[in-house]
């Protein structure tokens, strides 16, 4: 995460290192600061996390959860947002459902 804000920020040099932990424990080549783009950081966090659950979180940051990939088709974009529960809503005049659920 760190090294993606940094990267974000403009930092690129800074936020190599990071990067290049990750890959030089995995024994892969490491990334040159032209290398690295957000295209790469997200593909790397699928690698580095794939059994983390952090992959939904991370296509909604990088603006790729309504595309479609692999197996899943393209989705709505009110599905970034999850639905409340009824019993919430229940228990709380105040709260409406998020728009299409």
């Amino acid at each position: 995460m760190k090294g993606e804000a940094l990267f974000r920020l403009g930092r690129t040099f800074e936020a190599l290192p990071y990067f290049n932990e990750v890959r030089l424990r995995a024994g892969v080549s490491l990334y040159q600061k032209k290398d690295l783009t957000l295209e790469k950081i997200l593909d790397e966090r699928s690698r580095e996390l794939a059994w983390e659950g952090l992959r939904r979180q991370d296509l909604i940051r990088f603006g790729k959860w309504n595309d479609a990939w692999f197996e899943k088709e393209a989705k709505d974009d009110f599905t970034k947002l999850f639905p409340i529960p009824y019993w919430a809503i229940d228990t709380n005049s105040k709260l409406k459902q998020n728009p299409g659920y």
